[in-house]
C-alpha cells in the first residue's frame, strides 16, 4: 500500500460546462462527499456559470474549451489551490465511506477500467483523479501548446491522458465499477434496466443517464 496522506490539505474538485448539468448536480456530489469522505476538505465547481449556491465556484475562461475538455485546465495550476486535489464526475454515486481508498494514494492516479478492455483502446477512465500541488502541470501545457489538434485527435481526454503517456499509477480496482458497462472486461453493455450493481463503493454513470439526467437527483 503506499504511504498515507492523509494529513495533507484536500481539495475536492468537480466540473460543470453547458447546461447538461445543474448546480443541484453539483450539491449532490457536494453531500455524497461529505458523508463518505472523513477528512476536512474545501469543496470547489469550476464552471462557466456563476450561480446562486453556497458551493464554492470558479469562474473558467472563455477560452473555447467546451464539453469535458475543462477538466484539463484543473492542472494548470490547481485553480490557485493549495494541497492535493480529489476529483469526481457529477455523474458518479458515492455509496460508502472512500476515504483511505482514495486518499492512501501518492502521486497522480485515476481509474484503470477494465470494463472497456475488449471494447475500445482506451482502458482508462478519468471520473475519478487525484494529484498532488502543481504535479500535473506538464498536462496542460503539452495539451495547450496545440488544442485543436489534441481535441481533435483523441474523443475525450481519457485518450489524450493515456495514449500521450501521461498515466502510470490507478487507484486499487476494488473501488469502482459501472452502471452501464459492469465490473469486468466480460460483461456486456446494458442499454436499459436493469443497471449493473455491486458492493464497490463508487458508481460510475459514464454520460449514460444524459438521457434521463434527472434519475441522479
Amino acid at each position: 500500500m503506499a504511504r498515507s496522506r492523509l494529513g495533507d490539505k484536500l481539495n475536492i474538485l468537480c466540473v460543470k460546462w453547458g447546461d447538461r448539468y445543474t448546480i443541484e448536480h453539483v450539491e449532490r456530489l457536494h453531500r455524497m462527499c461529505r458523508e463518505h469522505i472523513k477528512h476536512d476538505f474545501e469543496f470547489y465547481c469550476y464552471t462557466d456559470q456563476i450561480v446562486d449556491s453556497p458551493i464554492n465556484q470558479i469562474q473558467m475562461p472563455d477560452d473555447g474549451l467546451e464539453m469535458w475538455w475543462p477538466k484539463l485546465r484543473l492542472f494548470e495550476n490547481n485553480l490557485g489551490l493549495e494541497g492535493r486535489c480529489l476529483y469526481f464526475d457529477l455523474d458518479v454515486t458515492i455509496k460508502s465511506d472512500v476515504t483511505l481508498s482514495l486518499l492512501e494514494t501518492i502521486e497522480f492516479h485515476v481509474i484503470l477500467s477494465l470494463w472497456f478492455e475488449h471494447q475500445q483502446d482506451v482502458w482508462i477512465n478519468s471520473s475519478c483523479m487525484i494529484w498532488e500541488q502543481d504535479e500535473n502541470k506538464h498536462i496542460w501545457d503539452w495539451f495547450w501548446k496545440d488544442p485543436e489538434y489534441y481535441m481533435l485527435k483523441y474523443r475525450g481526454i481519457d485518450g489524450f491522458l493515456q495514449h500521450e503517456g501521461f498515466v502510470h499509477k490507478y487507484f486499487r480496482d476494488n473501488i469502482f465499477y459501472s452502471k452501464r458497462f459492469g465490473i469486468n472486461k466480460w460483461d456486456q453493455p446494458k442499454t436499459e434496466p436493469p443497471w449493473y450493481e455491486c458492493d464497490r463503493p463508487i458508481e460510475m454513470g459514464n454520460g449514460f443517464h444524459g438521457r434521463n439526467i434527472h434519475n441522479l437527483l
